[in-house]
C-alpha cells in the first residue's frame, strides 16, 4: 500500500494521525468522512417496525455489541447508576449475542424486562428505533467511525458519548462527550454524570437534540462525493 497507493482515505483526522504514526505515507492520507444513509428519516411504518422489533415508544439506545471493545458493560453500568428507568435498546447486536448481552445487563443491575436486543436491523429499522429514542449513549473508545452516532445526530437524537479522539472530532459540539480519554476507570462515572445531566430537564434534553440536529447536517454523502471528485482532480 505504501508503495503503490496514490491516496489513502480515512473518515476522521484522528484516524489519519494514527495511521501516519504507523506508516509513512507522506501527504497521501486524505480525510473524507461518512454520513447517515441517504434519506435517513423515520419510515412511514415506523410504529409497525418498532412493534415487530419489540421496541417501545420511549427508550435509551446503547451503541455496541457483546465484544469487549464495544464497552457495552460500561454503558449498561452507567445507565443503571444514573437511575434512568427507560427501556434499553442495543443497536448493534450480532446474531446469537442476545443472551450474552442480557447477561451483561443483569450483571450491571438491569433486568431482562428492560432490555431489547434486536438483530439484523436494516437502515429503516434503525431509523424507526431512533425515532423513539430519548437518548443515545456511545460508550466505546475503540478506533472506528461512529456510524450510529452520526445517524442519531442526523435525526436530532441527543447523544452522550465516552471521550475518544473520534467522538470528539465527529460529535464536536453536537452532543455531550464525557470523561478522560486516557483513563478507562473513569468512564462509568463520566457516562453516569452525562446521562443524569441530559435527562435532568426537558429543556436540557431538547437543547441536546437541537445541537445534535445542527451537527448532523455537517455529514452528507453528497459532500463526501464532492471531496472524492476533488481528490481525483488533485491526483
Amino acid at each position: 500500500m505504501r508503495k503503490h497507493a496514490d491516496a489513502v482515505v480515512v473518515p476522521t483526522h484522528a484516524m489519519a494521525e494514527r495511521l501516519a504514526g504507523i506508516v509513512d505515507l507522506g501527504g497521501r492520507i486524505r480525510v473524507i468522512t461518512g454520513a447517515a444513509p441517504t434519506g435517513f428519516t423515520p419510515p412511514t411504518d415506523a410504529v409497525g417496525r418498532r412493534r415487530t422489533l419489540g421496541v417501545p415508544e420511549a427508550v435509551i439506545a446503547l451503541v455496541g455489541d457483546a465484544a469487549p471493545s464495544a464497552a457495552l458493560t460500561t454503558g449498561l453500568r452507567a445507565v443503571a447508576a444514573s437511575g434512568a428507568d427507560l427501556p434499553i435498546v442495543v443497536l448493534d447486536a450480532q446474531e446469537g449475542q442476545e443472551p450474552a448481552i442480557v447477561d451483561l445487563a443483569a450483571a450491571a443491575g438491569i433486568g431482562e424486562h428492560r432490555m431489547q436486543v434486536p438483530v439484523g436491523m436494516d437502515a429503516a429499522d434503525r431509523a424507526a428505533v431512533l425515532d423513539a429514542t430519548t437518548l443515545l449513549i456511545a460508550p466505546t473508545r475503540r478506533s472506528a467511525f461512529p456510524w450510529r452516532v452520526v445517524e442519531a445526530m442526523a435525526m436530532g437524537v441527543p447523544v452522550v458519548a465516552a471521550a475518544s479522539a473520534d467522538h470528539r472530532e465527529v460529535i464536536f459540539d453536537g452532543g455531550s462527550v464525557v470523561g478522560d480519554a486516557t483513563d478507562d476507570r473513569q468512564d462509568v462515572d463520566a457516562l453516569e454524570d452525562g446521562i443524569r445531566g441530559a435527562l435532568a430537564s426537558v429543556a436540557g434534553l431538547e437543547r441536546l437534540g437541537v445541537l445534535a440536529g445542527d451537527r448532523g447536517r455537517a455529514f452528507s454523502w453528497r459532500g463526501a462525493a464532492d471531496r472524492v471528485w476533488q481528490l481525483h482532480a488533485d491526483l
